[in-house]
């Protein structure tokens, strides 16, 4: 039986059990979970060991005072545990009894009288229980912290006291709440209670600490790139120079034609970095074509591939009608408001963005004046008759619906369409994700600005619908083999994408997890492009107000976050539609990555604008002061991310 009441442990002499039943009928009635052992003890059994686990799970032992039960060493070891395991006590007389013969530690409490009076009339029942049920309920909700807390602590130092069973973030931060607030009759925490409390915050202390350390890496790794062309630019200047002494040294025999051999200098220091530069983005491009092959080969390996998907179908360019819109004067949701694009200076003029998913309702009247490069590899043709495509490209580039705001980035007017899933995901063409991303990268000699995409292949989940047998180990083997692969094969391109020019920002969703959090530990994310090094990998909040919180559904581990829970977006027919996911977020996020890549071209229009510079001012900006207490640096990332402008 499972209530909102108190779990109350009756101990007894089987001599009341007529007075038992009639109190466990009455006590059931008012709603209070009941807990009796009924059995009898039998010879070379661990009854202990049985009762030790019902009085454990028990907010409050209420113990029958009779001559029988003060006489019964099963009744006075009960006490006694009770007492160990720092349970409530409370005392009910049943008849009159020797006070000397009662266990001292329930002599010392107050008795809840069922006894008749000394005149030997009876006492009303019905008044007596009440007065235990008032008993029962007081500090109820210190209590049953007390026994949920002390059945964790079991658990954990039941099984050796591992790392995976201490508490986490708010469950500590509530724990000590509990511990400082113990009401003045309460019974005290145990050595177990405090060790279990004590041990989770000094290993939270150091998770935080690990995962500080990671989330620099991971923003260090974005840099990795920058950092091999600052190298060859170091041997770039090594080579100039060497040019330089040598004009130097026929300046000195030349005299007068100094100006020609500093000219000379220029000239060659150019032709050096134009040189460097150019062996380095063709070794990239050698690099990534080759994992490219291998993943197609890996792919295509079986009865059951499907080659054509990984060339995908013709180009079709799509321009869509003019349609008078007034930005200033629509309303927006709130997931708008919370990353600050309905307050930046920037629209995303200019900025070109990419999309890999189920295609876009081209028609639609959000995506009006606006070019529309498509490209199937689903075989099913362009167009979105899943919807997903649709609500993504909405957020992230999306205009208004009516009077309604959508878009992150409404100042854009060309995106890159790749379709790799059909409708309702029955022509799916996920194993052709890495070619959809080496065309969007590629088109126009990379003209894309942000690269972003909802999707992936849930490798996990296709291991846990395993039926097993003896197909798991090849299964999983081949699983993880495609896995490794996808995985060089999207960084590959990533790094040749930035080694030709500007580079680009990637964005991916962290995947939605199965589990629900407040069960156990979050789910850290699994999907293959959400890892690559490159990509942002973005979670999802939820909506305070004012504070937001971690959505369920979204994993640890991500790079930042953004709104992805109960946004609105345009839906495949038309209208608009609330949509949930890490999906939505990662179309927040790359909305707000076109943001900045139109500020930043706008405050400095004569420089090269390049991905690492766009993701450097984002990292600066993410806002890490409007999550609700409790919320992890490891489930929420660097923070939220945040359009510029906004200060």
């Amino acid at each position: 039986m499972s209530t909102d009441k108190a779990r109350v442990f009756i101990s007894y002499s089987r001599a009341d059990s007529s007075f038992v039943d009639e109190l466990v009928r009455g006590l059931e009635w008012a709603g209070f979970d009941v807990m009796i052992d009924r059995e009898s003890i039998v010879e070379g059994e661990d009854w202990r060991e049985r009762l030790r686990s019902l009085i454990a799970n028990a907010d409050t032992v209420v113990c029958i005072l009779s001559p029988g039960s003060v006489a019964s060493e099963t009744f006075a070891w009960e006490v006694d545990e009770a007492h160990r395991l720092s349970k409530r006590l409370l005392p009910i007389l049943v008849e009159a009894t020797d006070h000397e013969a009662v266990p001292p530690r329930l002599a010392a409490l107050n008795y809840v009288r069922f006894d008749p009076f000394d005149d030997r009339r009876p006492r009303s029942f019905m008044e007596a229980l009440r007065a235990l049920t008032t008993a029962l309920d007081t500090d109820l909700e210190w209590l049953r912290e007390h026994t949920r807390l002390l059945a964790r602590a079991a658990e954990w130092d039941g099984d050796s006291r591992p790392v995976a069973r201490l508490l986490r973030g708010a469950d500590i931060a509530a724990a000590q709440r509990w511990a400082s607030t113990r009401p003045r009759d309460a019974p005290e925490a145990t050595e177990l209670h405090h060790a279990f409390i004590e041990a989770s915050e000094r290993e939270e202390a150091k998770r935080s600490s690990e995962e500080r350390r990671r989330l620099e890496e991971i923003a260090a790794a974005q840099s990795d790139t920058a950092q091999a062309l600052d190298e060859r630019e170091i041997a770039v200047r090594k080579v100039a120079r060497r040019t330089f002494l040598g004009i130097a040294g026929t300046t000195i025999f030349a005299g007068g034609a100094g100006v020609a051999g500093y000219r000379t200098f220029l000239a060659e220091q150019q032709a050096a970095v134009g040189r460097l530069e150019t062996q380095a983005a063709r070794a990239a491009l050698r690099d990534q074509q080759d994992e490219l092959e291998t993943w197609k080969r890996l792919i295509t390996e079986g009865p059951s591939s499907n080659s054509s998907s990984l060339e995908g179908g013709p180009i079709e360019i799509v321009r869509t009608a003019p349609r008078p819109h007034n930005l200033s004067g629509a309303t927006g949701g709130w997931a708008l408001e919370a990353v600050g694009a309905d307050r930046s200076p920037s629209d995303g003029s200019g900025v070109v963005i990419a999309l890999i998913g189920s295609g876009v309702e081209t028609d639609h009247p959000v995506f009006a004046d606006m070019e529309l490069v498509q490209k199937d590899f689903t075989g099913e043709g362009n167009g979105d008759l899943n919807g997903h495509g649709t609500n993504l490209a909405s957020l992230a580039f999306g205009k208004q619906v009516g009077n309604q705001r959508i878009g992150v980035a409404t100042g854009v007017k060309k995106a890159l369409v790749a379709k790799v899933l059909g409708g309702a995901g029955t022509s799916s063409a996920l194993e052709a994700i890495p070619s959809a991303l080496d065309w969007v990268t590629k088109y126009e000699n990379g003209v894309a600005d942000v690269v972003f995409m909802g999707l992936g292949v849930d490798y996990p989940g296709s291991l846990i619908q395993h039926p097993g047998g003896a197909a798991l180990e090849y299964d999983t083997a081949k699983l993880l083999r495609q896995f490794l692969q996808e995985v060089r094969t999207v960084e590959s391109t990533i790094f040749a994408a930035r080694a030709a020019g500007k580079g680009m920002t990637f964005v991916a969703a962290a995947g939605n997890s199965r589990s629900d959090p407040a069960q156990g530990q979050r789910v850290p994310m699994t999907l293959s492009t959400a890892l690559a090094k490159g990509f942002l990998s973005v979670g999802s909040i939820d909506n305070g107000p004012n504070v937001y919180r971690v959505s369920t559904f979204s994993p640890s581990q991500v790079t930042l976050c953004a709104p992805g829970s109960e946004v609105t977006a345009a839906q495949r027919g038309g209208g608009v539609t609330m949509r949930s996911g890490t999906s939505m977020a990662a179309a927040m996020a790359a909305g707000t990555a076109a943001l900045w890549w139109s500020y930043l071209r706008e405050r400095s229009p004569d420089a090269l604008v390049t991905a690492e510079t766009v993701w450097k001012q984002m990292r600066a900006g993410v806002d890490v002061t409007r999550f609700a207490p409790g919320v992890e640096e490891i489930d929420r990332g660097l923070g939220l991310v945040q359009a510029p402008g906004l200060t």
